[in-house]
């Protein structure tokens, strides 16, 4: 059975999470609350991994008298009582923190219906919809669900819509995410060894674990009404896409006014 809060992710609904740090660390003083919204996420059945973007932590590192900094992402899952930062490091793999959830005192799902649904490959041959946004200027969302059973669900970096066919192609913006975040199974395997290597001596992991290198995911996607997909390498190749089991198009609400004349001028 399907969670509520993931359900309702899959439906369109954006995705954030309430937190308050554990008081009992020092470092989490004084006591404070915050919350981030997790625009990529990554769904298998019941199983979601929910992230940042790419450069929402910031890092100040002091080197030899030296200010520097580097930026990761922080990432949330209903698999097991883990969440971890991320950063990726070379082409083909990223640096990951894995870390208790104790390490908040609260911890906390929020989805907020703040999008319209305006195209289903399951029942829409019809995309005027998608021209009526971009002519409006609108936010896209992608919800889909790829060849492997997968939801994915990603910010839209361009949304093209071609006039001669009435087709549309979506593009992602670029981003990248653990390779195990696909897999429930991988989850519980890494929380597995966490729990057993790491807090034995630390049960609240009062400092950063063990950092490990892992290999990643590219969350580019180009998507297009026709029923294909490409991934980045696929893309970047000019290789023939894959099919999607189902697209969801979606954008944010409310959407921006324009007037009579700003649509005349608009009239493609």
């Amino acid at each position: 059975m399907i969670d509520s809060f993931v359900d309702n992710v899959i439906n369109g609904a954006s995705l954030r999470v309430f937190l308050i740090p554990n008081p009992s660390i020092p470092e989490n003083l004084p006591e404070y609350m915050e919350t981030y919204e997790l625009p990529h996420v990554v769904i298998n059945g019941n199983a979601l991994w929910g992230k940042t973007s790419r450069e929402n932590h910031l890092s100040i590192i002091h080197i030899n008298n030296r200010v520097n900094y580097t930026t990761s992402s922080f990432c949330y899952t209903n698999i097991a009582p883990v969440f971890c930062n991320y950063a990726k490091t070379r082409e083909h793999t990223g640096d990951t923190v894995i870390m208790n959830q104790k390490r908040y005192s609260v911890l906390e799902w929020i989805t907020a219906n703040d999008s319209e649904l305006i195209w289903d490959s399951e029942r829409d041959d019809n995309t005027d919809a998608v021209k009526t946004a971009l002519l409006r200027g609108a936010i896209f969302k992608v919800v889909m669900q790829d060849e492997e059973g997968i939801w994915n669900i990603h910010p839209v970096d361009l949304c093209f819509y071609y006039k001669d066919n009435k087709q549309f192609l979506i593009k992602t913006y670029v981003d990248t995410y653990p390779v195990f975040f696909r897999s429930p199974e991988q989850t519980r395997e890494i929380a597995s060894w966490f729990f057993k290597k790491i807090l034995d001596n630390d049960p609240l992991n009062a400092h950063p674990t063990k950092q490990f290198p892992i290999p990643i995911v590219y969350a580019f996607y180009a998507i297009s009404s026709d029923g294909t997909y490409q991934g980045l390498s696929e893309y970047l190749c000019n290789k023939p896409g894959k099919r999607y089991n189902r697209l969801k198009v979606f954008v944010k609400l409310p959407l921006p006014l324009i007037t009579k004349e700003e649509s005349k001028r608009r009239d493609f």
